[in-house]
């Protein structure tokens, strides 16, 4: 099972002025073992108006898995042409992600970085720091 990090409260609501904006964060994996995950499915962002809540997710597929010795650097574009998919990985179209942004419920960044054997031998320890949305006009931490 995938874990991921949460982003507080600050990170929810109308987010549509993050629109064009970026997230930035920093990982570091001091230890673990195992494979490196495939990075599809990285960031998650649930929201959306109506009954139907949508999940959508950003697959960093040319990104670095996080290093042992420093922290890696992520930058992703608030954008649906920057590798943005709905669950079943297709690529999402701007109504689709103007309505997410428009009531986000939470913003999720995976921290389960390393496939341990199918036995469950293995562990990780991943840490986070400097989550920041940089929206339009503000910033906020």
């Amino acid at each position: 099972m995938q874990w991921y990090f949460s982003a507080p409260s600050s990170f929810s609501g109308n987010l549509q002025d993050a629109y064009n904006g970026r997230l930035e964060f920093f990982l570091r994996s001091p230890d673990h073992s195992g494979s490196p995950r495939s990075m599809t499915k990285f960031i998650m962002i649930d929201g959306g108006t109506g009954t139907t809540k949508k999940t959508i997710y950003n697959n960093l597929k040319y990104f670095p898995v996080p290093s042992m010795t420093k922290w890696t650097s992520y930058v992703i574009v608030v954008r649906e042409d920057f590798g943005w998919t709905d669950v079943n990985n297709t690529p999402l179209s701007f109504s689709d992600m103007w309505d997410v942004l428009s009531n986000v419920e939470k913003i999720s960044i995976r921290g389960d970085n390393w496939l341990c054997s199918y036995n469950g031998d293995g562990s990780e320890a991943v840490t986070i720091q400097n989550v920041t949305l940089y929206k339009i006009q503000k910033e906020y931490k």
